[in-house]
């Protein structure tokens, strides 16, 4: 990192969560960062309640989608749920699955090919699931910008309710009923949804119409045990880790490890993730990836047949499936970043641009999407990576901090075919022709708004004492989690540490042994094998603490974040 940003201190704050919660010093600094100001939201934050989670029916037409839902079950309509091929959507789509199956009426699942038909709604998906009889359409994750899939579906007599979490755009679709917390924002408290916990809220919202009705009363099953996919679904979207997602996320990690559902048992046992300390970060690196790659490199339907069977050997060879679809996607994503670092480093007029914009024939549309947030990483611009193997050529684009990419998008609409997506994060299709019109018109767009320096910077949230750093520090820091988007892990500083050792494990990794103040500790950090010269006797180390068990004896362990000499 280019410069350590140290956040503000607010010492009143910070006071009063100390003498009310009887918190560490530390602990209050990093809560008050966060903007946890008082002892009441404290409390809530430290210690999320399911009872918390706001009324379904505050998303705008909630009661007349649960009505329409209600009259298709009534007359026992055949229902339809259409969803998207990430992990979003699949998650949304297993979970409204679910729930309709276990009250007798299991739906039509269709997922579109990203290849084939893209994302959203078509009128190709229309007719395919009329041809099965469906009376009605359900979208998830998807469907708010399906403006002539859902007036075709309309004028053959089908009705469509959309759940979604993505903007609108300038249309409105012709939906019998529209459930997105992000329209006329009629639900600012939960505009940070994802698909999934969109669709968390419609079946909630269900369950809560039929238990008044008194229907289906020894069926209706407790939506507790589905959190495990609404917590993959939001972590895999990158949606943030606050308000509600928060207590979503934080009961819902505890329900993978504790899940009944073959398919997630079969998931964890295929990524190696640790059940015993499952974290957001494990799901978003080795779970979500194999859900994401059955749609990005394979079919999508894999992924969705893993989180609905219930058979354990059917499980274990569709996780192992996708995780041979996630090394092949791996592989692919490798060689299209090379190229396209190769082509940046290669542009005279690279250093002058406030955007990146690629496009190539040959380039994977599945995994575009992960190149373009690895060079947001590396080179901190917007950036959009275009495949033009189809007509028209389809791009997905990542944003940074105070950009936001759909309305930036909209800037360049008379470039694009359509566009969708949310302020992070972005679909697109053009004509090939346009590129280059496209890429000059993004680019103006990004300069207005580009931070005058694009240096990466690291938010530090405290200077600390070596004393500080305790076993019950990192317990009660521990509260804080699930870490993630909107809710960073706490990083610290301790100044002037002399490195007593060093060794390489893992080939890549650096592992250290610090000392300070005649305290010592263990340190580790990934991939920083070759970044700290051998020389270097003492350094100023970024860290964030953790417990390490190794031989059965757990000590505390500085996981490196950066370092200054």
């Amino acid at each position: 990192f280019n410069e350590w940003v140290i956040v503000k201190k607010n010492e009143s704050a910070e006071d009063v969560l100390v003498s009310a919660l009887g918190l560490s010093p530390v602990t209050a600094r990093v809560l008050a960062n966060r903007g946890i100001t008082t002892p009441e939201i404290a409390r809530a934050y430290l210690e999320p309640s399911l009872s918390d989670i706001p009324n379904p029916f505050d998303i705008q037409d909630m009661e007349k989608a649960t009505n329409r839902i209600l009259i298709a079950l009534n007359a026992n309509e055949k229902i339809g749920i259409f969803g998207d091929y990430d992990a979003d959507g699949i998650t949304a789509t297993a979970l409204v699955s679910l729930f309709l199956k276990a009250i007798g009426h299991p739906p039509i699942a269709s997922l579109p090919d990203r290849r084939g038909e893209g994302y959203g709604l078509t009128e190709t998906a229309v007719d395919n699931l009329k041809s099965q009889g469906a009376k009605l359409i359900i979208t998830v994750d998807n469907g708010t910008r399906s403006i002539k899939a859902i007036a075709y579906a309309k004028k053959i007599g089908i009705d469509t309710i959309v759940t979604d979490h993505h903007n609108m755009g300038d249309e409105t679709p012709c939906a019998y009923a529209i459930v997105n917390p992000c329209v006329n924002k009629s639900a600012p408290h939960l505009k940070d949804l994802s698909g999934c916990g969109v669709a968390f809220m419609l079946v909630a919202a269900l369950r809560k119409c039929l238990r008044e009705q008194q229907q289906y009363c020894d069926l209706q099953p407790n939506l507790k045990q589905h959190l495990d996919l609404v917590a993959l679904g939001t972590i895999a979207d990158m949606m943030p880790l606050t308000n509600i997602n928060r207590i979503l996320v934080r009961h819902g990690l505890q329900q993978i490890v504790n899940s009944t559902k073959t398919g997630m048992k079969a998931l964890l046992e295929v990524s190696g993730a640790n059940k015993g300390t499952l974290t957001a970060h494990q799901v978003a690196f080795q779970l979500a990836p194999r859900i994401n790659a059955a749609g990005r490199v394979g079919d999508p339907y894999k992924a969705l047949e893993l989180l609905l069977n219930d058979d354990e050997e059917k499980s274990r060879e569709i996780a192992g499936h996708l995780d041979n679809s996630n090394r092949a996607r791996h592989n692919i994503e490798a060689k299209i970043l090379k190229n396209a670092a190769e082509r940046l480093e290669n542009d005279a007029s690279f250093g002058k641009r406030s955007s990146i914009v690629l496009h190539s024939k040959g380039w994977n549309v599945g995994v575009i999407g992960i190149v373009a947030a690895k060079l947001v990483q590396q080179y901190n611009l917007p950036t959009v990576i275009i495949s033009s193997d189809s007509t028209p050529a389809r791009g997905s684009a990542r944003g940074i901090q105070g950009i936001d990419l759909v309305e930036s998008l909209t800037h360049c609409g008379n470039h694009l075919v359509k566009f969708g997506g949310h302020s992070a994060a972005a679909g697109l299709s053009i004509e090939e022709d346009k590129i280059a019109s496209f890429s000059e018109a993004f680019d103006n767009v990004c300069k207005k708004y580009l931070p005058a320096t694009t240096a990466k910077k690291l938010s530090i949230d405290a200077v600390v004492r070596p004393q500080d750093i305790t076993g019950d520090l990192v317990r009660e820091l521990s509260k804080c989690r699930p870490f993630g988007n909107g809710n960073p892990e706490p990083i610290f500083v301790i100044a002037n540490m002399n490195i007593s050792e060093r060794r390489i494990v893992g080939s890549t990794h650096l592992k250290m042994h610090l000392a300070a103040q005649n305290i010592s500790f263990d340190a580790i950090g990934f991939g920083m094998a070759e970044e700290l010269p051998a020389d270097v006797k003492q350094a100023d180390f970024a860290f964030t603490p953790e417990f390490n068990t190794w031989n059965g004896v757990t000590t505390v362990q500085l996981r490196i974040k950066d370092f200054k000499y």
